[in-house]
């Protein structure tokens, strides 16, 4: 573990813009785009369909979600929220929102016990090894990437220290849950505008994020 973070870390990428090449400066160093290539890739597909005409779309990646603008008749997608899958005791709700991304994380589908242990694919880059707390982020942004980028990274900060970066980020909101060892329910803790973006009996209250302020 030890040798492996030697080669972990932005710092070691060197980027040249001028001539569109990367130089990875740490030995035996790979790249690993899975924690952030589906958002991209989600927004890309739905810029595709805006540029053909397709205005009313919603592309799924694989828990990276592109909204266009809402079907027909609607005020916006409803989109619900499932942090430990279908059936778990966790204050679920649903989002209403047009014109933005979302990215939900958390180990509620790949992970592996050894052990008696059990260990998400998300690794915290300060140990090497995967989470071992039960932990799911939902992050609503105005890019693919970052919302993409910020679940995962929610996932290992915490809702505390995660929920503080998200705060400092203009046009981004969250939902972290935990479930706490010894807490008979999880403890779901919101950034400050997120539960304007929860379902209401009047579609017509959808939420459409704008760059550069919260709700």
């Amino acid at each position: 573990l030890a040798e492996a973070a030697r080669s972990v870390g932005h710092s070691h990428v060197e980027l040249d813009r001028a001539a569109c090449t990367v130089r990875l400066k740490a030995r035996a160093m790979r790249l690993d785009l899975g924690g952030i290539a589906k958002g991209d890739a989600a927004e890309a597909a739905l810029k595709v369909l805006r540029e053909h005409g397709f205005d009313r779309a919603l592309v799924d990646a694989g828990g990276d979600l592109a909204l266009g603008e809402p079907p027909p008749g609607a005020a916006a997608w409803r989109i619900a929220l499932e942090p430990f899958g279908a059936g778990a005791p966790v204050d679920r709700g649903v989002l209403l929102l047009a014109n933005a991304f979302v990215a939900t994380s958390g180990d509620t589908a790949r992970f592996v016990e050894l052990d008696g242990e059990r260990y998400s694919h998300i690794v915290d880059p300060r140990t090497g090894i995967g989470l071992t707390r039960r932990v799911a982020a939902t992050v609503v942004a105005q890019s693919g990437a970052l919302a993409d980028a910020l679940a995962s990274a929610l996932c290992v900060l915490g809702a505390e220290e995660g929920l503080a970066l998200v705060e400092r980020l203009p046009g981004v909101e969250a939902r972290v849950v935990e479930l706490v060892p010894g807490e008979n329910s999880p403890r779901t803790c919101d950034s400050s505008g997120f539960r304007r973006m929860i379902g209401r009996a009047n579609a017509a209250d959808a939420f459409e994020p704008r760059p550069g302020r919260h709700p």
